[in-house]
């Protein structure tokens, strides 16, 4: 949807440009040139991949990339399979790390130079929605089409010998060979149909000099291959229906190729009074464009035109042609290529958090790992095509992790002098220190060693801008965004910081779908939903996935085992499956029970047991794994009870919260309390003594 995007917006503005071109020129320049100036758009709409350049006019348009969705998610697991390693809550049972993250991708109102995102939840709707309208314009063109040539089948072939006569005459001084086409007599106005078996209609009541005309137009029409032009122009607005912009083009193009070949007919015969009475004369005629069509007229607001046209038109001068053939030239470069469009991508920050920042600084970025702790990347430096650093980003420790943002003491360069500090409220889910500073280019040592070597000058000073970020201030660590401000703007940094966030956890995704009560089928269609999710989240390249496969699933009896009569409503399957790494020399392999495969490429996860339930509304829910060792040290129906239990505990306490109630007499909210514990299966009626203490219920 994204590439359909910029292709429109691509084409919209060459369209729009290649209007303004034309309506300044006018009858300044030839037909031919109004025509082939088309080309320029045609392939701008059919071509995605175009070289990029600095002079394209692209580098002014927004360029659309995708955003992802704010996702829930919501789920307990064991410890091994999928987990996540960082920012994990502690569970309820020994073993069991319990997730309840809510986590909002904010709105990213910067995804890179000259761009705009598009939300995920809108990509479906605007896909099925343009899907739809391809296929109706499609089948409205090839409808109409075929409606056409039904009729056309049935008019008589011509005949007339001196008519005929006149029709080779015709082809040639029009220079065509082919004997193909025929002469069919009838219907309301000129016109040029079919590719196989092209066709020519000739309505009554035209004399012999007006039917000259109207066989040279057709026949110049026929040798510019115009209905082939028709043809791709109904492709295209078929894909690009949505674009009133493009419409509007298509009628212009209609005129162009008349207009050519009105100028071909006058050069042929030299009569320019007599042949523009024939369109006047064709004019009065009823028209309506068809797919792969040409008609000698196609309005009578757009004939008078074309008259008007050939009454001013004089052949241009050497030089204007030569400017015209180096406007066609340069309108080329500036549309037939694309902007140099540096896209965003993510940076691991350390902690789960990351940065969208451009991809040559990524590409530039050097990382020192010696000053980042235990599995973080540490301070990376970001340097220039001279091999010269201006910016980087850096976790630091804080000296204290209970100041506030107007009081905390900031790590900062040594031997910096701080120019000015702010906070920014609402940028973010957490305030923002802006810092501005200067510090010296080199340190003492390297000055005195320049000093000593008899360059007495003093050191230069450097400014820099220091965007800090806390987004857990009980932590005790900071995000420190910074660089030289000289060669990035602050409000380009500022850009950069709006992008922070932390990573999604789809391995605590919550795939749900309608129970069909076939448990098979149902499990097979949850666990590709999950996969499939995981696989497409926004993740650093330290836990990163590409693909995955299922080796095996099959279904695990419950029999009278404990969590099957606990729980009858669930679904155990045995499962080995292999996630696909997206970035093997650089993904963090840490926590569960796997495989690593070849190359680093693979995570091979065996016999591990996929856990599934139903939830009050019937929905069937995948509630997630348990690896084999875990099973095997707590006993694999106690594991199972556990998962089920974390899975269902949010939404089962707030139901029994919802329906509390402090009199025991009131028989429907007991009973609403009932059926909402486990077991509440098998509950098949209670009595409620009221009439005197102790009171108590029977189930």
């Amino acid at each position: 949807m994204e590439l359909l995007l910029n292709m429109t917006i691509g084409g919209t503005m060459t369209a729009c440009l290649i209007l303004l071109i034309k309506r300044v020129l006018k009858d300044r320049l030839t037909p031919k040139w109004h025509l082939y100036i088309w080309i320029i758009l045609a392939v701008r709409l059919v071509i995605p991949g175009l070289p990029e350049s600095d002079l394209s006019v692209f580098n002014a348009v927004p360029r659309v990339e995708r955003m992802a969705t704010t996702v829930n998610y919501e789920m307990a697991r064991p410890s091994g399979g999928l987990a996540d390693s960082q920012g994990e809550e502690a569970g309820l049972q020994d073993g069991i790390q319990m997730r309840n993250l809510s986590l909002q991708v904010p709105s990213v109102d910067f995804v890179g130079r000259g761009s705009f995102s598009v939300r995920e939840q809108f990509v479906k709707g605007l896909l099925f929605a343009w899907k739809a309208g391809v296929m109706a314009v499609a089948a409205c063109f090839a409808g109409s089409a075929a409606v056409f040539r039904r009729r056309v089948r049935k008019l008589p072939l011509c005949s007339d010998a001196a008519l005929l006569a006149l029709f080779e005459e015709c082809k040639k001084e029009a220079g065509v060979k082919s004997g193909r086409i025929c002469l069919r007599m009838g219907g309301n106005t000129p016109m040029l149909l079919g590719i196989l078996k092209p066709v020519i209609l000739i309505p009554e009541g035209y004399e012999r000099e007006e039917l000259r005309h109207i066989l040279l137009h057709e026949l110049c029409h026929y040798k510019h291959k115009d209905v082939w032009i028709n043809m791709l122009c109904c492709f295209l607005l078929s894909v690009y229906w949505f674009n009133p912009v493009l419409w509007l083009c298509f009628f212009v193009v209609r005129r162009d190729l008349e207009l050519v070949c009105d100028y071909r007919v006058v050069e042929l015969t030299g009569e320019r009074k007599a042949y523009a009475e024939v369109l006047l004369k064709a004019a009065l005629k009823k028209n309506h464009f068809l797919f792969a069509t040409t008609s000698l007229q196609n309005g009578e607001k757009e004939v008078t035109k074309r008259i008007r046209s050939l009454a001013h038109f004089k052949k241009p001068k050497l030089w204007i042609s030569a400017g015209a053939v180096i406007l066609l030239l340069a309108v080329a470069v500036v549309c037939l290529t694309n902007g140099t469009f540096n896209p965003l991508v993510i940076h691991d920050a350390g902690e789960g958090y990351f940065f969208r920042i451009p991809q040559g600084w990524e590409d530039s970025a050097v990382q020192d790992r010696t000053n980042g702790p235990e599995n973080n990347p540490g301070d990376t430096v970001f340097y220039d095509k001279k091999g010269n650093p201006f910016g980087g980003i850096e976790m630091l420790k804080l000296p204290s992790a209970e100041a506030d943002y107007e009081s905390v003491e900031l790590p900062l360069p040594n031997h910096a002098q701080v120019l000015s500090r702010t906070v920014i409220e609402g940028l973010l889910d957490f305030p923002v220190i802006i810092v501005d500073l200067e510090r010296d280019s080199e340190t003492a040592a390297q000055e005195e060693a320049r000093n000593a070597s008899g360059d007495l000058a003093a050191s230069s000073k450097i400014k820099e801008t220091h965007i800090f970020l806390w987004p857990r201030p009980l932590s005790g660590h900071i995000f420190d965004l910074w660089a030289e401000s000289e060669k990035v703007s602050p409000g380009e940094l500022m850009k950069i910081a709006k992008t922070f966030q932390r990573e999604e956890n789809p391995q605590s995704y919550r795939s749900d779908i309608d129970f069909t009560g076939d448990w098979d089928k149902t499990a097979d269609r949850l666990l590709s939903n999950y996969f499939q999710t995981y696989a497409d989240a926004e993740l650093t390249r330290a836990s990163d996935i590409s693909g995955y496969s299922i080796q095996s699933l099959k279904r695990l009896e419950g029999g009278d085992s404990s969590w099957n009569v606990i729980y009858p409503g669930a679904a155990v399957f045995r499962i080995d499956y292999t996630l696909d790494i997206a970035y093997p020399d650089q993904y963090a392999f840490t926590g569960g029970d796997y495989e690593i495969g070849a190359g680093n490429r693979t995570k091979i996860f065996k016999d591990e047991l996929a856990v599934f339930s139903r939830n009050r509304e019937g929905r069937a829910v995948f509630l997630g794994f348990i690896s084999a060792s875990y099973a095997e040290a707590l006993g694999e129906a106690t594991a199972i009870i556990s998962l089920i239990n974390h899975g269902e505990m949010k939404e089962r306490a707030a139901a029994l919260i919802e329906a509390k109630t402090p009199y025991i007499g009131d028989n429907s909210k007991v009973g609403e309390l009932i059926g909402l514990m486990p077991m509440a299966e098998y509950f098949a009626g209670m009595e409620l003594q009221t009439e005197k203490e102790p009171y108590r219920i029977t189930v």
